[in-house]
């Protein structure tokens, strides 16, 4: 290979993306009648209107959808969180059509129309007071009767192409869109233009020259509102777009009059307290910003709605902090919450005096005197609150943070791109440039900023020798003895979703002064949240667990992130957590235990979880004994609903927190306090009290309102939006640290707030999107207890493995049904999600469902008892069996074990709230632990191709149709309703909607569940069933149903799932010991199983920097290597010779490098190829002469190929060519930028799309075809579809030079020779990687002791 090639390719690639660019730039395309919306690149937002909600209403459109993987709305009126919204829109995945209207009952109407085909289509939904209908193409496809059971509206606007709130938009084109206040009739497609009529209230015709012009008479004309999209230089869309420019705040209050009027009536009434002199303009500016607010809720008119009065005093942590009737306005609820502070403090200073004469001498609400006398009482209770001895510390550590969501001024609604979700917020490339680390020292008088990194130098790694004066920062800790910050930090400058090491967050450590700056941690992987621990170690949260997300469209790659902790210097990184889903915000309680907050919804809908969960400091034995399982338990008909109102049901989590964040316990004291936080939105939201003491209701018994005057996000006003309060610091039980908005204040419990330090005061660029969190009193405080670790030490591997005792299973907050006796518990492997797409492949019914393993099963004994070995490393569902192998109880959760620890369970879903007491011993600990037996045959994921459907079609379905008796189709789909046991997913509020039907509610029933609880399941143990299906396929049929009747067991090739083939998942999986038992081999060899077939590997290459072929070890040493000019392919034969092409020859040699036989050619002829076929031939590719030959070992042509290409000069004909299974041949024309496939008698009979510089093409194993061209690499299915796709915005760390060749390894990694590369800046010359399904660089080959790296091959360890 020479380098002349990629010169033709990066020429191409640049005409490409300008192209792309100039294409980028209309708002616009071709319609069906005109001009069309390309909702693509953006929404039409029309001001609200009470019209579109009034019924009758038919709202009709014309769409032309271009793709199925991502929701994509048509047409919405008002958020999702409104009971008038209405929505019409399709499902990713299937592109099916329907209609969401969440304040009728059923609140989905669902039609089998698929219209995301590229084709254009007229949609129409009519709604009237008691049916919704919906019509495609003039044909009705789904008529539902719908009631009205909530009339209660939230105001927004009108979408075309987006939901109203933004987040979900359209990957199409929309024209044509007319709302009437009549029902028109939709039986004939227009064939023109709309018009407008007096039953119009909103006509859209999309003109080039006005968008989003209303064309009826009532002139709604809609504003377009541009999708954040950024382009990457090769024209691919990546989400993103929003503006790091600095956005200046808005001017500030002048304080100067509010200073002269304090200072006038505290010399007027000789108040002794006030100290007019060290009042900050910032106290003072927030005092007045308070007068106009207190009592009322900011910025309403994009956060309405919030709990009735009566509800806040029931839930209120304390009385004062709530408005009083009897206040009579903001002064008198100022002296009254001081009054209390004083009271508080035990004061006795001049304030008590001073705040009496304010009452006696208050003036009426309105008039002159009322604000001074009301910024005298603030003045006061600053005073007060400043001489709280608990404030016995000099400065405050802090973060100055802030994400392209923007803020509650410029940015009002905000979407999961920009940060607006709890799981995006934390992603580099979503933080906002600027802010910094700073400490506030004089915090009571005149505030004194130090930035903590302002003469500081890394001290090592990557970037060594750099100040971090640039980036972003995030969530520090301090150290116990207070001299060491730990924080994280990323060189992110803009807003593009492209995951590298510029746009992570990494963890650094700094001493208070700035001295010994240290970077911990590195990677293309977001590292933060760092927490010390009484060891010395540090926990922290990260995505180097890998997987994803189950509830994202495709455009959204949104990574999961959990627990780990390391050494203080960064070593010895280890997993916390197995967990699936994500984990934030890790502290230690004033046990040494770590406390923090998990997304649990295994089979449950996706906003559920999200609650407090408590585990030893090493990760063990994690447990949630709060506000896991919210009611209703369960929505089987006869289920208690929680709540109903309006006639629609709601469940316990509405009016309560949906998610915790920011968990802290209050020192010396049982509770702990915590930000009630939003779901779709980041970390800030009401300050709640939580105390385990008291019984969990799965509501608000546990929980008290520190802030009652912020409502809960998403369960009392609507998400997607900013709040109040966050990220909070208790000094104790009445006073915390914590951020009010952007400014850090000090809180207490009678609703008095001072702040400490705000934004405008701050060095850094003083972007009005940023705020001050995080903080910390700057000082040493007592480490809690240190717990010893309960996981093996990797230096102690004769320690004893991990074993699993349960105590009694019967024990359970359930009782389990009458009679029963649990006999075994089986164990399963829940799968987490190793592609991005939401549903993609759909793993069940459910487009959310995992996959599953059932790993084995065990005995229990008569007293309940079990003891068994312990799969660890894995995310576990345990479920209690009876005699028939059916699930009697499971969890809706899931555990998982370390290496060498002894979890212990006290039963079943026990009360958290009580211990168990036994007197003796259990019967399963008095022996040894029990094996893990396999169930039905070998272990393997549940599969309905693979293991149920050869029993139904050749056992069940031949027995049904000849006695016309049963279910006559016993296909996936068909047995969906009333035959199987599934739980439903679901979005947010759909846990008791008709969307999730009899699939929903927070966890399992004892007794009704999975095969006992289905029909399928009960014909099993009928007599009829029992003589004609034999106990093996019973029970293979049972387990299936009990692991919710799951269609796939893999993430990956669907295609060969659906033959019945067995595909592993590849994550947390090694398919040579799939049980995973601690102590088995092949053991643990890393910190996951699927690592355990990741490289490093030992690697046959051949390259040209050297002109050599050699042998690397798994320590990238050369062990073995032989001269060759200018090597191409290289293969290891099954008889340990080596099979090399070379400039003009092919080789075969020994490792002794004796020349066993060779086949030349003559210049100009070259040799770029050569493959050992199975018949014990070898097939050549010669450029010059164009032609594919086979020869015999003797040397002998026994066949030959004649190609031909439009390229004269040889070495520029064709690269790596292949001969497939089928007996076709592949063959890569590299100059002239094509790939065909050749019958054996020379006939193309397939051509793939045309690319820049093709080097190698090969046939998969699923019969897709891989090809590395135009600076990536392809996979193709057989109908040419793009399925895989490796491209430089993927890899973003890896300088790419031209892929070459290129293989698909048995763990579904990809492995990738990159020809001609080297390290540049801050990218990886990396000539060999390893790259998984979802695209993370896994291992990687660089130096300069090997170039040019044309092919290589995976050597077996033999």
């Amino acid at each position: 290979m020479s380098a002349w090639p990629l010169r033709i390719g990066l020429c191409c690639l640049a005409c490409l993306a300008a192209t792309m660019d100039a294409r980028g730039a209309d708002d616009g395309q071709a319609g069906a009648f005109g001009q069309a919306l390309d909702a693509r690149k953006g929404a039409i937002v029309v001001p609200a209107s009470a019209e579109f909600r009034a019924l009758p209403l038919t709202i009709e459109c014309r769409v032309r959808l271009l793709g199925k993987e991502q929701y994509n709305i048509l047409v919405a009126n008002e958020p999702k969180s409104s009971a008038t919204h209405w929505e019409i829109f399709t499902t990713p995945g299937d592109g099916v059509l329907h209609a969401y209207v969440p304040g009728r009952m059923p609140d989905h109407v669902h039609t089998s129309a698929a219209i995301a085909d590229g084709q254009w289509h007229w949609v129409v939904m009519t709604i009237e007071p008691n049916r919704i209908r919906l019509f495609v193409d003039g044909v009705e496809t789904a008529g539902q009767e719908s009631t009205v059971v909530n009339d209660m509206t939230i105001e927004g606007p009108l979408a075309i192409g987006s939901l109203a709130e933004g987040g979900f938009e359209c990957n199409g084109l929309i024209d044509e869109v007319r709302i009437s206040k009549v029902l028109r009739s939709p039986d004939a497609v227009p064939s023109g233009e709309l018009s407008a009529d007096d039953s119009t209230i909103g006509l859209w015709h999309f003109t080039a020259d006005a968008l989003g012009k209303d064309a009826s008479s009532l002139s709604r004309d809609g504003q377009r509102k541009a999708r954040q999209i950024a382009f990457t230089d090769s024209g691919i869309e990546i989400p993103g777009g929003m503006s790091a420019d600095l956005q200046p705040l808005p001017p500030a209050e002048d304080a100067a009059p509010l200073r002269m009027a304090v200072a006038k009536l505290a010399d007027r009434l000789n108040l002794k307290s006030i100290r007019v002199e060290s009042i900050p303009d910032a106290a003072l500016r927030e005092w007045s910003y308070d007068f106009e607010w207190m009592g009322k809720k900011e910025y309403p008119e994009h956060r309405p709605g919030g709990p009735d009065a009566e509800k806040l005093k029931r839930e209120v942590y304390d009385p004062h902090a709530l408005i009083w009737e009897s206040d009579n306005g903001p002064l008198g609820t100022v002296l009254r919450r001081a009054g209390a502070l004083a009271d508080a403090l035990a004061d006795d200073s001049p304030c008590r005096a001073d705040l009496q004469a304010l009452r006696d001498s208050a003036p009426a609400p309105g008039t002159d005197g009322y604000k001074p006398h009301y910024l005298a009482a603030c003045a006061i209770r600053r005073q007060l609150a400043l001489g709280n001895p608990l404030l016995d510390f000099d400065a405050i550590l802090f973060v100055a943070r802030g994400t392209f969501e923007g803020s509650v001024r410029s940015n009002p609604e905000t979407a999961d791109p920009q940060g607006g979700h709890f799981v995006t917020q934390y992603f580099g490339f979503n933080a906002l440039p600027g802010g910094g680390l700073f400490i506030v020292k004089n915090y009571k008088t005149q505030p004194e900023i130090v930035n903590v990194l302002a003469d500081s130098v890394v001290g090592n790694g990557r970037l060594k020798g750099r100040k971090l004066d640039y980036g972003a920062f995030a969530t520090p800790d301090l150290s116990f003895d207070g001299r060491t910050i730990v924080f994280a930090w990323t060189e992110n400058s803009e807003h593009k979703w492209i995951q590298s090491k510029k746009t992570c967050f990494h963890l650094f450590k700094v001493n208070v002064d700035g001295s010994n700056l240290v970077q911990l941690t590195d990677g293309a992987y977001n590292d933060f949240s760092p927490c010390w621990l009484p060891d010395g170690r540090i926990a922290f949260v990260s995505e180097r667990r890998g997987g994803y997300i189950r509830c994202f469209a495709a455009y959204l790659k949104v990574r999961s992130y959990t627990l780990f902790s390391m050494n203080a210097d960064g070593s010895d990184i280890v997993p916390l957590s197995y967990f699936e889903t994500s984990e934030w915000n890790p502290s230690v309680n004033n046990d040494g235990q770590l406390v923090y907050t998990r997304w649990d919804y295994v089979d449950r809908e996706n906003c559920l979880g999200t609650r407090f969960w408590i585990s030893n400091p090493d990760g063990t034995n994690p447990r949630a004994p709060h506000g896991n399982y919210p009611h209703p338990y369960h929505t089987f008909p006869d289920h208690q609903p929680w709540k109903v109102e309006n006639g629609r049901e709601w469940d316990s989590r509405f009016g309560a927190p949906l998610v915790e964040m920011s968990i802290r316990a209050i020192p010396d004291s049982p509770l702990y306090i915590f930000t009630a936080a939003p779901h779709h939105g980041s970390i800030y939201g009401s300050l709640c009290m939580l105390d385990l003491r008291r019984e969990d209701d799965g509501h608000m018994n546990q929980i008290r309102r520190v802030t009652p005057d912020e409502p809960f996000p998403e369960t009392e006003m609507p998400g997607r939006r900013h709040y109040k309060y966050g990220t909070p610091w208790p000094l104790n039980g009445d006073f915390y640290l914590c951020n009010v908005w952007e400014n850090l204040a000090l809180v207490d419990r009678f609703g008095n707030k001072e702040v400490l330090c705000d934004l405008r005061s701050m060095p850094c660029a003083q972007d009005e999107r940023l705020r001050l969190v995080n903080p910390i009193p700057l000082r040493a405080r007592a480490a809690p207890p240190v717990i010893p670790p309960k996981v093996r030490a990797k230096s102690n591997e004769n320690a004893p493995s991990a074993t699993i005792a349960v105590m009694n299973v019967y024990d359970s907050d359930l009782p389990f049904p009458e009679g029963v006796r649990i006999q075994w518990i089986r164990v399963v492997q829940n799968i987490p999600k190793t592609n991005h797409a939401m549903g993609e492949p759909m793993i069940g019914y459910e487009r959310e469902n995992t996959p599953r393993i059932p790993l084995g099963i065990v005995p229990v004994e008569e007293d309940g008892s079990a003891f068994f070995e312990a799969p660890v490393a894995k995310q576990l569902i345990f479920q209690a069996l009876d005699e028939n192998f059916m699930a009697v109880q499971s969890m809706r959760s899931s555990a998982f074990v370390h290496p060498g620890e002894r979890l212990t369970c006290a039963g079943c879903h026990e009360k958290t709230q009580s211990a168990p007491q036994r007197e003796t011993k259990p019967l399963a600990l008095r022996r040894p632990p029990s094996k893990l037996q396999p169930e039905c045959g070998p272990v393997e994921p549940v599969s309905y191709y693979r293991q149920i459907k050869p029993i139904f079609d050749g056992k069940c379905l031949p027995c049904h149709r000849e006695k016309n008796k049963g279910p006559q189709d016993m296909s996936y789909e068909a047995l969906k309703e009333g035959y199987t046991f599934w739980f439903s997913g679901a979005m947010f509020t759909d846990m008791t909607t008709a969307y999730s039907g009899i699939h929903g509610g927070s966890r399992t029933i004892p007794g009704r569940f999975g095969a006992r609880a289905c029909a399928i399941g009960q014909a099993m143990l009928s007599e009829t069933h029992r003589k004609n299906v034999s106990p093996e396929d019973r029970h293979q049929v049972i387990q299936w149903l009990d692991c919710n009747s799951l269609r796939l067991g893999s993430y990956i090739r669907e295609a060969a799932q659906l033959k019945g083939e067995l595909v592993w998942p590849c994550m947390d999986v090694d398919p040579a010991n799939v049980q995973g038992i601690d102590g088995t081999e092949p053991g643990l060899k890393h910190n996951f199983w699927h690592e355990n077939t990741y490289g490093p590997h030992t690697v046959l290459f051949s390259e040209h920097a050297h002109d050599r072929i050699g042998i690397l070890n798994k320590a990238g040493e050369i062990v073995w290597e032989y001269s060759m000019p200018h090597p191409q392919d290289v293969w290891m034969l099954p008889n340990g010779h080596i099979l090399a092409a070379y400039y003009q020859g092919v080789r075969e040699i020994t490792r002794d490098k004796e020349i066993v036989w060779e086949y030349r050619t003559e210049k100009p002829n070259e040799i770029p190829n050569c493959q050992p076929l199975p018949d014990g031939n070898v097939m050549i590719g010669i450029v010059g002469e164009c032609r594919l030959i086979e020869v015999n070992p003797k040397g002998e042509i026994v066949h030959q190929v004649q190609l031909s290409t439009t390229e004269k000069t040889p070495h520029a004909q064709f690269r790596f060519c292949r001969k497939t299974p089928e007996g076709t041949y592949l063959v890569p024309f590299t100059a002239e930028g094509a790939v065909r496939e050749y019958d054996r008698d020379g006939n193309v009979i397939r051509e793939f799309p045309h690319r820049p510089m093709p080097v190698c093409a090969l046939r998969l194993e699923n019969g897709n075809t891989l090809i590395s061209a135009d600076r990536a690499v392809t996979e193709y299915d057989r109908d040419g579809n793009v399925v895989w796709e490796l491209r430089e915005h993927d890899i973003p760390d890896i300088e790419i030079g031209a892929p070459a060749g290129i293989h698909r390894l048995d763990n579904g990694n990809t492995l990738v020779c990159n020809w001609n590369t080297r390290d540049t800046g801050d990218k990886n010359g990396a000539h060999i990687l390893e790259v998984t399904d979802d695209k993370r660089v896994v291992w990687q080959v660089t130096g300069t002791h090997i170039g040019q790296v044309a092919q290589c091959r995976i050597l077996a360890e033999e």
